[in-house]
């Protein structure tokens, strides 16, 4: 097993006009749960431009984007963060699709690829500090706090491992770790809240909709129901909101596991809900978009989109983003208003991310967009990978990060 990392240098232009050049790093995977750490590196990075410009900084000052939806409401929204110009600074490869989303703390951006590893890697060089092979495939988008990186595998696994990459312990429930993990804090310690899928058939009650782990890697309560839950659950006011692919929205006391009240939708619900003012919002594949009281089953409002959603919303302090199968993206106001929507061309299945005067997600167009949210959706910017992006973009300011179905991770500045 290899993985690479691809560093875009940039090159003097001369009369004939300008290039880039691709450099490539290798080493080789050593077994389960092991971490990677010694990388050979072929001269193709560095903090200087080959022309002699201006060195790069080594480390970035930045608030950290820890989490699916860079918080534990999933809202996707940093107001902070300024949008990138556009240039990709480097392209990072693994043996595996992403289906889960990058994360970026200290400087150093966390996702795990399909070649069974998580992978750390210097943001601003786009090098690997280190990869962590686990025993499964990931899905889910790590949790990232001071002394823990948290993420799930298939084969029914929740890690934790160290910032250095080496294993803190592992817990192993009874389904598919699919849902991206969410910590919260309850009597003075950390709470790793997940959700399971299931193989196969087996007893209905025994599929769990989210457990709740300490941070030493022991089960604290567990909330069971009828179906899958797959989705990063959301976590606001003491509660966490969970749904159930079967078009089931839970409330349920975090700290106990306790229901407080549940929600039917019209359709299957296969997007993570995100808590804004008191409401949480959600999609579903009936192409619905709604938002429910935090406090009680009462709708406030209904939107009804162009196909079925399975894109996670996303919400600022004025507005509501998501995208549909229909390859519509659509900016909504908290009231549940159209403000504008923009075609792009294929299903829109990324959760957006939210920065200053910016709207950024992927389509299965393969494409990143970013969108102007002062001048209704005007076009910023697009990048092309290779294939489907059903990720959502990390953001920090100035600089974007998303995973691609085309086993590549991708740094724009």
């Amino acid at each position: 097993m290899t993985y690479r990392r691809r560093q875009l240098l940039r090159i003097a232009a001369t009369a004939g006009g300008g290039a880039a050049v691709t450099g490539c790093l290798g080493g080789d995977g050593n077994g389960d749960n092991t971490t990677d750490t010694d990388v050979d590196d072929d001269g193709g990075g560095g903090n200087e431009t080959q022309d002699g410009g201006e060195e790069q900084p080594t480390e970035l000052d930045h608030e950290p984007w820890a989490t699916y939806g860079g918080d534990s409401a999933n809202t996707g929204y940093a107001p902070d963060a300024s949008a990138p110009a556009g240039e990709l600074s480097w392209e990072y490869g693994t043996d595996g699709p992403f289906y889960a989303s990058p994360v970026v703390v200290d400087s150093t951006v966390y996702v795990p690829s399909f070649d069974q590893r998580l992978h750390a890697v210097d943001a601003v060089s786009g090098e690997a500090d280190w990869t962590f092979k686990g025993s499964g495939n990931p899905r889910a988008t790590p949790a990232v706090t001071d002394e823990h990186i948290y993420f799930g595998t298939d084969d029914n696994i929740l890690y934790s491992v160290t910032p250095e990459g080496e294993q803190d312990w592992r817990y192993e429930g009874d389904g598919p770790v699919r849902a991206s993990p969410k910590t919260v804090e309850v009597g003075g310690d950390t709470l790793v809240l997940v959700g399971e899928g299931r193989f196969g058939s087996g007893a209905v009650g025994a599929r769990r909709v989210i457990q709740a782990v300490t941070s030493n890697g022991e089960l604290e309560w567990s909330f069971e129901a009828g179906d899958f839950t797959e989705q990063a659950p959301a976590v606001a006011g003491g509660n966490t909101y969970v749904v159930r692919q079967d078009g089931i929205l839970y409330s349920i006391d975090a700290s106990n596991g306790e229901q407080n009240w549940f929600h039917e939708a019209s359709g299957n619900i296969y997007s993570s809900p995100a808590v804004r003012d008191g409401s949480v919002i959600y999609g579903d594949d009936d192409g619905n978009v709604r938002a429910v009281r935090a406090d009680e089953d009462r709708v406030r409002w209904s939107y009804e989109a162009d196909d079925g959603v399975e894109s996670s919303p996303s919400a600022s302090n004025d507005a509501v983003y998501f995208g549909d199968n229909s390859g519509t993206f659509h900016a909504v106001s908290l009231e549940g208003e159209e403000l504008w929507t923009y075609d792009a061309g294929d299903a829109v299945r990324s959760k957006p991310t939210v920065g200053d005067g910016f709207v950024a997600f992927g389509s299965n167009d393969g494409t990143v967009y970013v969108l102007d949210t002062e001048a209704d959706g005007e076009e910023i910017w697009t990048y092309e990978t290779g294939l489907d992006v059903r990720t959502s973009p990390a953001i920090i300011d100035g600089r974007l990060f998303v995973s691609s179905f085309d086993n590549s991770l991708y740094a724009f500045e």
